[in-house]
């Protein structure tokens, strides 16, 4: 399977991977503290699935980490048999994600269509 092994300043952090990944993702991201009162500067890495039962599942190795001006962060792309098990899995539930596309598209259609 492919896995990534993320390292910061030389310290590994995780070997990211599951042999039933469709997705697997690192995401470094700035925000401004004028619109988030977190670390200006975090680390994601996660990925996707699709569980026996028909269901998303986001498995997350590293969430929200917060990295330093001066850190360097190394991703290796690595092929693998074994990675770290994930810190967390969340499970979409079906209804509610309808329920949140439905809520943005009548949201959407009020901004580009409003009524007169």
């Amino acid at each position: 399977m492919i896995c990534f092994d993320v390292y910061r300043n030389g310290e590994k952090l995780c070997r990211a991977g599951r042999n039933e990944l469709a997705v697997l993702s690192g995401i470094l991201s700035f925000v401004d503290s004028v619109h988030d009162d977190g670390p200006p500067i975090t680390l994601d890495i996660g990925g996707l699935y699709i569980n026996e039962f028909d269901a998303n599942v986001h498995p997350q190795w590293i969430e929200r980490l917060a990295i330093n001006e001066g850190d360097e962060i190394t991703f290796r792309i690595v092929r693998s048999e074994t990675a770290d098990p994930a810190a967390i899995e969340r499970v979409s539930d079906a209804e509610q994600d309808h329920r949140s596309e439905h809520d943005y598209y009548l949201h959407l259609r009020q901004k580009f269509e409003p009524e007169d």
